[in-house]
């Protein structure tokens, strides 16, 4: 198993396990990356790349780095945004789409795996941080 796969895996799982998210963008992509730390994973937020090309600049939300392997993730809201799979597409990673509430049935070009997040609307934040 390649290092960016085992790396990929592991990262989605915990994805997927994320419990009591708040329903704040901001807030989701701290816990994300937290939660990655905490696992052992080296992790940056909004790693600027080059897409379509390199005619257009991006940001991936969030690469993590574990055991010589690296995850990119793009972290959604309820949609699928346009420029999602272009800008992981240039990534050399298990590229991953993170998404609140929703899975999509068709699988962007160059994009991994799809994991939906748990997000409750009960669970409040301090939007401020």
């Amino acid at each position: 198993m390649s290092a960016n796969l085992a790396a990929g895996l592991a990262a989605a799982k915990i994805l997927r396990n994320l419990t009591n998210l708040p329903d704040n963008h901001y807030a989701i992509h701290r816990r994300v990356a937290e939660e990655l730390g905490e696992a052992g994973f080296d992790v940056r937020k909004f790693v600027d790349v080059k897409y379509w090309g390199g005619k257009y600049n991006g940001r991936i939300d969030v690469v993590a780095e574990r055991d010589g392997g690296t995850v990119a993730i793009e972290l959604n809201n309820r949609h699928l945004k346009p420029r999602s799979g272009p800008k992981l597409r240039n990534m050399d990673a298990y590229r991953i789409i993170a998404s609140r509430g929703v899975e999509f049935t068709t699988m962007p070009e160059g994009v991994d795996e799809n994991v939906r997040l748990h997000v409750d609307v009960r669970v409040t934040c301090d939007p401020r941080r």
